[in-house]
Parts: C-alpha cells; structure tokens; sequence
C-alpha cells in the first residue's frame, strides 16, 4: 500500500493531476453517500489548497517541532522537490502512551562531544507531570516558559526552517466536516471548561458544540487520507512501528485504504518513512547553532531509486550533524 519507487511517485502524481476533476467528482459521490456531507471538496479547498502548484509532502504530527524525524521530512521533500508541509492537530489530547506526544513535553536533546561521543539530556518543558496532562486539550497545554505548547514548538522551528516548513492544523478541517455531516459517529470528544476531553455520545451533541469537538479516527480517517487521493499531497507515514497503538493503527490504515479503493476506486499516495524509533524522537541542537549542509545528503543518496532507503540515509545525516569528520 506504501509507494516504495520515486519514479512511481511522481508517475502517480502526475497522472492524478490530470484527472483532478475526475477524482474530485468520485470522492464527493462517495462521501457524500458514506458521511451525509455534501461538497466535501470545497471544504478540502478551504482548508488545505493554497495557490502554490508544488506538490505537498505531509507529514502529520499532533505537535510539529525539530526532532530528527520533523528534520528528516522537511530534507526528503526537499530533495524530491515537493513542498514540505507539517500538519498538525492540536485539538487531539495528551496521553503518556503515545512516545511522539511524551517526546513533546520532555525533550530528548542530542550533542555530539569533541571526542564523537553522543550525549543525550532530557529537558521537561512543562511544570505538569504526565498524570495531570492526561487528556488535556494539546493546545491548552503550557510550558514552564509560560508559553504556549505549539509556541514553543513554532519557535524552535522559526530557527532552524526560517519559515520554510509550511505548517498548518487540521483541527478547523475535523471540525467542519463533523458540523457538515448528517451522518455523525456514535460518540465524539467535546473540548471542557477545563481545557480536557470528555467523550459526548451523538445524541447528546448539541449545535453549539462542533466547534469543541473531535471525532474518533475510525470516523475521521477516510476523510484524512482521501487527502491524499488526487495528487496534490503525499503523505509521508508509517504504519510499521514496534510500540504504542500501532497494531490498531497500521489495522485502520489498512482498512481505510481498502475503503478509499472500493468507494473511489484509488489508493491514497502514501510513502513509507522510518518507524518513530529513539533516535528520531531526537532534537539535535547544533541544527540550532549551525546552518546543515546539503552537500552530504545529496552524496548519499545519489542514484538512490528506493524511497525508505533515501529516507533512512537522510536520518543517519541528520542524527550525525555536529559530529567531527574523521581527519577534520
């Protein structure tokens, strides 16, 4: 279901550009049938086309930052020549189960010493321990700065992608398609005086709350990866990993492509990236003190076909950024 050739990539893209208007119309028919939501295109448009022609990589992470993985995405696009985009959802909640949304509040930083030698220290950027984040809106979270969350965030990427990395969040997108929908899911999760979540069953969502509101992604996922259906945006994911709820993950991706090709009649673009490993989950601080080199990167992908392997060999530089050349 991953697209694995960079050949293959842009051979699909552009052949789903030229049927936009076709795939558009299928993709209306069927959500239209499935959801109850009319025109779903024009909510697409609203929320995520921009007048840029350039493809778009996605990457979609509840809170986008400078981890290796955040860096490693924005360098692949790059030199594929796709527009790097990072799609939030800070209307999601915390929970400690997820290591990518922990690795937000404790960050996991890495420096090389003067003897190559990788030193990793931890730094908890909020005062609340993961026991009183649990189920805490994301946006309300604050950090020990007195800032918000995402801002903290927004400014570690302001140094290193100088507003490069288009960042944009799905929250407002999950939102609308909720309040358009006649056919609402059995439960949502609705936004509390508190800042947390509370789950709210369909017969108990009143008009006033879709704004609060959050869908399940057994709902919602269809929605998200048709996204992905006609060519202007690929989707940078994996399904793979070896811990947290990826069983569950990797079952409804499978499931949702199945659905996306029975009702539409198209898989979504999808390229497989690494699993969310340790060193990933990485930030490395001298990409705040010191401007990366491409030189490297492009040597050592040159000729390269296969995109995980592209992907993998960009991560290994990224890791090794601020680590002496043998000789040097």
């Amino acid at each position: 279901m991953y697209i694995t050739k960079r050949e293959e990539l842009f051979t699909l893209v552009e052949e789903r550009k030229n049927n936009q208007e076709e795939i558009k119309e299928r993709l209306n028919s069927w959500v239209d049938r499935v959801y109850g939501i009319h025109a779903f295109s024009d909510i697409v448009h609203r929320h995520f086309v921009s007048e840029r022609q350039m493809v778009a990589g996605v990457l979609a992470r509840q809170v986008p930052s400078i981890m290796v993985e955040d860096i490693s995405c924005f360098s692949f696009c790059k030199l594929l020549g796709v527009q790097p985009v990072a799609l939030s959802l800070l209307r999601d909640s915390f929970t400690d189960k997820n290591p990518d949304k922990v690795r937000r509040i404790n960050i996991s930083w890495i420096t090389w010493s003067k003897s190559n030698h990788l030193i990793r220290q931890y730094e908890r950027v909020v005062p609340l321990s993961n026991k009183e984040l649990e189920g805490m809106v994301i946006q309300n979270i604050q950090t020990k700065f007195g800032t918000k969350l995402m801002d903290y965030h927004m400014s570690l990427r302001g140094k290193v992608f100088d507003g490069d990395y288009l960042l944009q969040d799905a929250s407002a997108f999950h939102s609308e398609c909720l309040s358009r929908a006649r056919s609402l899911p059995e439960y949502a999760w609705r936004e509390t005086g508190k800042g947390n979540e509370e789950r709210v069953y369909r017969n108990d969502i009143r008009a006033e709350d879709f704004s609060l509101l959050r869908s399940p992604a057994k709902w919602y996922y269809p929605l998200y990866l048709s996204l992905f259906l006609d060519g202007r945006m690929i989707l940078l994911e994996t399904y793979e990993n070896p811990k947290a709820s990826v069983p569950y993950a990797r079952l409804l991706f499978e499931r949702t492509m199945e659905q996306l090709k029975e009702g539409v009649g198209l898989l979504p673009l999808v390229v497989e990236i690494s699993p969310l490993t340790k060193d990933l989950m990485d930030y490395n601080r001298h990409l705040l003190e010191q401007s990366f080199s491409w030189e490297k990167v492009l040597q050592s992908i040159e000729g390269e076909e296969n995109l995980l392997s592209m992907y993998e060999k960009i991560t290994r530089e990224i890791i090794a950024f601020g680590r002496k050349r043998e000789g040097g």
